[in-house]
This record gives structure tokens, sequence and C-alpha cells, in this order.
């Protein structure tokens, strides 16, 4: 739901009459990130995204360390 979602966004900001609608996002199928964007400020969009989820796994490996830790 969440794909069909962003499709159907991306498609909106192509028919768009506005000038300045901008968007990415990245999806992961599996550990295949799937990057898309519009706009002329996507690239910063997406770059946002692609950092915001290296911290996210960082953080999820950091987690899972630590919980490994005080199951021993």
């Amino acid at each position: 739901m969440i794909f069909v979602g962003i499709v159907t966004l991306a498609v909106a900001t192509i028919f768009s009459d506005q000038d300045s609608t901008d968007f990415g996002a990245i999806i992961f199928i599996g550990p295949v990130p799937i990057m898309i964007g519009g706009g002329t400020e996507a690239g910063l969009l997406i770059l946002a995204a692609a950092i915001l989820t290296v911290v996210g796994i960082v953080v999820f490996l950091i987690m899972r360390k630590e919980e490994q830790k005080t199951n021993v």
C-alpha cells in the first residue's frame, strides 16, 4: 500500500501544474534499495532519505549488539 501511495504521488507530481513540487523516497525490497524522486530538490531529498536509512541501520545494529550482550 505504501508503494502504491508513493507511485500515486509521483504520477500526481508529474501531471501537476505547480512549479515547485519535490519528492524523494527510498523503497527497500529485501536488501535492494530503490530510490525515486522528482522536482528540483529531488537529489537532496533522496540524499537525506539515504542518510536516514544508514543511520537507522546503524542504530538497529548497535541495539541488536547491546541486546546480545545482555542475553549472555
